[in-house]
């Protein structure tokens, strides 16, 4: 997508179209609309910086990713009406596997003339292609990436009429290749890239330094530069003679991945687009290179708008693809003690089964053309951001910010400590069908109708059907009749217990059950506690052995750290 972020504040504020907008996050621009960038706006001025070359810029908050999420998403969508083979590579850039949909189109096409989509790689003239010209061998090549490139505007035209962006991409036989032209002719334009010899030793010259080689990271190439190798002849070179055990390139990387990357400086990518679905992890960060956190005031104030910003990039989650449990929660951070080198490390704590999703999401994507972001002297910063959670959610970020601190407890025991990166991520579990989440209702009042217990007002929703994580007929039958230690359990359940007068059925009993058992509870257990309590929420408060707190009618529920 060309300048993702600053196309986004344009779909909110239409009246910014054609004027200088740039994105800020903390006191940095990050990126910039074209009409800024012709000031000689660079990714990474400072706000101060950034005024002087251009007065008029209008200055957009970033730190909020939720709406740049939800348009990505809708990017994605489009994208996947021509492809089943979409993958994600961060928020504004997709891979799409067009063969399928090229075999398609030139059985249907038989012998018609093909009308080239774009620019060819090193032509720069898109209109002039006569100077294209490949042997034998290699038209059937150059016809497949036509057809492919004609798709590919397709996809680029669609999200242009359907979500209001303009992108800019690259068509070839990998996904190495096609990266690296993607940019070529940014903005609006798409690049093809057939890969001849000549065409391979241009894109990819032996001068050409590592790290702009994608797949080659930021890590390898430290270690490659620890090394002395800069270049892409440098790795070459080096990489000849890997048969010597004793090679230094072996003390930094296994003969695999020094195999890999050779073949990436080759231009050969043999790696398949993978199909993107949910995410496994959601994540929020934040640095201090310039002033290093130092006392454990400050790391509990940041893990405080961390828990909201991560629980709104949860809720944004959400939108596309539903709620899911989340299992887990981790504290990574890089820091240094006194008159020490800064270090990474992370932690990690099991939250059990419990689920911070949102019941209500149905997997729907809102639209673009929200509100727009507020003025630049209104303009909110990531903590006002974060105060717009619901209430149930300011309550579960604390807790999650409690627990963070707790890993940071154990990461940094004692002080002084200089933190430089803090990060909080949760992981996700697969998606159970069915499922829903806890409910943060308080507990209904219960009274007597016509001498009968009457149900609880607002029962949390039960899912219409257990997915098969436990038999519990078998479960009963090896452990006895069951309900043992309970109030009349009836063993494997020929028909309900008399002390379940507020379930509408047996059959809501047994889910309800099942749904206890799915989040990690034993079955006797979760069978008593559904027959003390009478209820789904007040069973996992037996189960978890916490009271309930209420606060202006909003239940807290408990996080709790496994063993």
């Amino acid at each position: 997508m060309d300048c993702f972020y600053a196309q986004c504040e344009e779909l909110r504020q239409p009246e910014l179209k054609g004027k200088p907008v740039g994105v800020q996050q903390k006191m940095l621009v990050i990126t910039s609309n074209y009409a800024a960038r012709a000031f000689g706006i660079k990714k990474g001025d400072s706000l101060q910086l950034v005024r002087e070359k251009c007065p008029e810029i209008t200055i957009c908050n970033g730190e909020d990713l939720t709406f740049y999420g939800q348009v990505s998403q809708q990017v994605f969508d489009v994208a996947s009406r021509f492809s089943s083979k979409v993958e994600k590579l961060g928020l504004d850039e997709v891979f799409v596997d067009v063969t399928e949909k090229v075999d398609e189109r030139l059985r249907a096409m038989a012998d018609e003339n093909i009308q080239v989509q774009g620019v060819v790689y090193p032509v720069a003239d898109e209109a002039d292609t006569s100077r294209v010209d490949f042997s034998c061998s290699e038209i059937q090549c150059w016809k497949r990436l036509s057809v492919a490139a004609s798709i590919c505007h397709d996809i680029r035209q669609a999200i242009q009429n359907e979500v209001g962006l303009t992108s800019s991409a690259g068509v070839s036989v990998s996904k190495l290749l096609a990266k690296l032209v993607a940019s070529w002719q940014k903005p609006a334009k798409q690049t093809i890239f057939v890969p001849t010899a000549s065409r391979l030793s241009s894109l990819l010259p032996d001068s050409l330094a590592i790290q702009k080689i994608p797949g080659i990271g930021f890590s390898s190439t430290q270690r490659c530069n620890a090394l002395d190798i800069h270049t892409i002849r440098d790795l070459s070179l080096a990489a000849e003679s890997i048969a010597d055990p004793n090679h230094p390139l072996l003390t930094a990387f296994d003969p695999n991945t020094v195999k890999t990357m050779r073949l990436l400086c080759l231009g050969i990518d043999k790696a398949s687009v993978k199909a993107s679905g949910a995410p496994k992890s959601c994540s929020a960060e934040d640095s201090f290179w310039q002033n290093p956190l130092s006392n454990t005031t400050g790391v509990k104030t940041s893990l405080a708008l961390l828990a909201k910003k991560l629980l709104s990039k949860v809720r944004s989650v959400e939108q596309s693809f539903g709620f899911r449990p989340v299992p887990t929660l981790s504290l990574t951070l890089r820091h240094a003690g006194r008159d020490a080198e800064p270090r990474r490390e992370r932690r990690q704590m099991q939250l059990g089964s419990f689920k911070v999703g949102n019941p209500n999401c149905k997997g729907n994507i809102s639209s673009p053309k929200g509100d727009p972001l507020p003025t630049e002297g209104e303009m909110k910063t990531d903590k006002d951001a974060a105060e717009t959670l619901s209430v149930n959610d300011q309550l579960l970020s604390q807790q999650l910010a409690e627990r963070a601190f707790g890993l940071f407890q154990k990461l940094v025991p004692n002080e002084p400590f200089s933190l430089h990166i803090l990060n909080i991520q949760v992981g996700f579990s697969e998606t159970v069908p069915g499922q829903q989440s806890l409910s943060f209702k308080p507990q209904p009042q219960r009274h007597e109708v016509s001498g009968q217990v009457s149900p609880p007002a607002a029962l949390p929703a039960l899912p219409a059907a257990l997915p098969p994580v436990v038999d519990l007929e078998r479960e009963e039958r090896q452990g006895g009749q069951g309900g043992q230690g309970g109030q009349g359990g009836q063993g494997a359940g020929n028909s309900a217990p008399e002390t379940l007068e507020t379930l509408e059925s047996f059959e809501a009993f047994e889910t309800s059950l099942g749904s206890l058992v799915a989040m990690g509870f034993q079955v006797d257990r979760a069978k008593r506690a559904l027959q003390s309590s009478r209820s789904v929420t007040g069973a996992i408060e037996e189960l978890l052995k916490r009271p309930r707190t209420q606060l202006e009618s909003v239940e807290l529920v408990e996080l709790v750290e496994l063993d």
